[in-house]
């Protein structure tokens, strides 16, 4: 039978839980928006079993931290150094409703939590990968603004001797080592450090394309 429910309260703070179809017929029952599970009492922990047992382990967490490990923010950032957390609008808008109530819900909880900080009027985002800047192509450097202290190394001599060019040779070695990459800023990188080089986004943009999540 269907499980059919459109507003069942959950105590992870969610307002609604919702849940589709269920082949199983003793797991099964049909909730109406009211509430009203087919005779069965009005409480949420009379729901399905799917649903209770959900339920609970949500409720366990809530309770007991220790239940729910490697689910806060910092494990969820792999231990990273990243500061922020980018989302796609499009494949927010393309998740189902009531997922959409859920995320907006927290989302305002946030806001209201840290409303008396002072927080940047506006921010720029832009698709990318990193790129070591030893890595990076002529192109490349051209298109972050990034120098090398070997841009401005003197050409080969025209029809040098064989000195002449085993000198040339031998001061290019020295400078290739020693060689330092600038920003364009003009500060110094490493030239192990990973710098972000911009690139198309393949996900569309929210106003020009459609994402259909695959939802489990």
């Amino acid at each position: 039978m269907l499980i059919d429910i459109d507003r069942l309260r959950s105590p992870l703070g969610h307002e609604f839980l919702p849940i589709e179809g269920h082949e199983d017929d003793n797991c099964c029952a049909q909730v109406t928006n009211g509430a009203t599970q087919c005779g069965e009492p009005d409480d949420a922990h009379h729901a399905p079993e799917a649903v209770s047992e959900y339920l609970d382990l949500m409720a366990e967490r809530l309770e007991d931290p220790v239940h729910d490990v490697g689910h806060d923010i910092g494990t969820w950032f792999s231990l990273s150094y990243s500061n922020f957390l980018v989302l796609h609008r499009v494949l927010l808008e393309h998740m189902p409703r009531w997922w959409q109530l859920a995320f907006v819900n927290r989302l305002e909880q946030l806001h209201a939590a840290y409303s008396h900080l002072e927080h940047p009027p506006s921010f720029e985002v832009h698709p990318c990968k990193f790129v070591i800047v030893e890595d990076l192509d002529d192109d490349q450097r051209k298109k972050l603004g990034v120098t090398s202290s070997m841009d401005d190394f003197p050409d080969m001599p025209e029809d040098p001797t064989e000195e002449q060019f085993d000198a040339h040779e031998a001061a290019y070695d020295k400078a290739c080592d020693a060689e330092v990459f600038y920003d364009a800023d003009g500060n110094e990188l490493d030239r192990n450090q990973r710098v972000p080089l911009r690139v198309p986004d393949p996900i569309p943009h929210y106003r020009y394309g459609h994402v259909e999540p695959r939802l489990p």
